[in-house]
């Protein structure tokens, strides 16, 4: 199995490049090929909405006109079995490289000019995904959290989730030796 962990932090050694870490050791030690990618190392554009990835159609992503980092990074994320994708949250939301990244993903839709929306490419490849977030104010996340889970949870995704958070509360400590499981909170 390969899992690869897109990193969405500006800080290496942070809270959240600190937990996708613990991840990784976990599945490396299960077998697992990790991989991981830090997008402020990556020159990724933002989507223009041109949609030209996703004119064509096929079972791989579209191609977008962009020529920039993100083409190296699908090609591997369409080879991964699993997917870590990691951020803090910034005024409620992802940090603005992460964000670029999300949206470059519509390549993996088929949306040619005409219907309203679009479709998966290739509805038989599943592919197991964690999301990890961050946070100094960790009753907000999980109110966004739990709201996005709903969400997932509606369009027929499904999974778990839980809350582990540096044992005395302050954001950049060291999360792989402050861990706290007393923190555990079921969504």
């Amino acid at each position: 199995m390969k899992i690869t962990a897109i990193l969405g932090s500006y800080r290496k050694g942070g809270v959240t490049d600190s937990a996708v870490d613990e991840i990784l050791s976990a599945a490396a030690e299960c077998g697992a090929e990790v991989a991981k990618i830090y997008l402020t190392d990556k020159h990724i554009e933002y989507c223009t909405n041109c949609r030209a990835c996703t004119q064509e159609p096929g079972q791989r992503h579209g191609q977008c006109p962009t020529v920039d980092d993100m083409r190296a990074i699908l090609d591997e994320l369409e080879q991964s079995d699993a997917i870590v994708i990691a951020s803090p949250m910034n005024f409620g939301s992802v940090t603005a490289v992460t964000k670029k990244f999300m949206e470059r993903l519509i390549c993996f839709a088929y949306w040619p000019w005409g219907p309203a929306i679009p479709k998966i490419r290739d509805k038989r490849k599943t592919k197991l995904a964690v999301v990890v977030a961050s946070s100094s104010a960790p009753s907000i996340i999980s109110r966004l959290f739990n709201s996005m889970l709903g969400t997932l949870i509606r369009q027929r995704y499904y999974g778990s989730s839980f809350w582990v958070s540096p044992s005395d509360g302050f954001p950049g400590d060291d999360f792989g030796s402050a861990l706290s499981w007393t923190n555990y909170q079921e969504t």
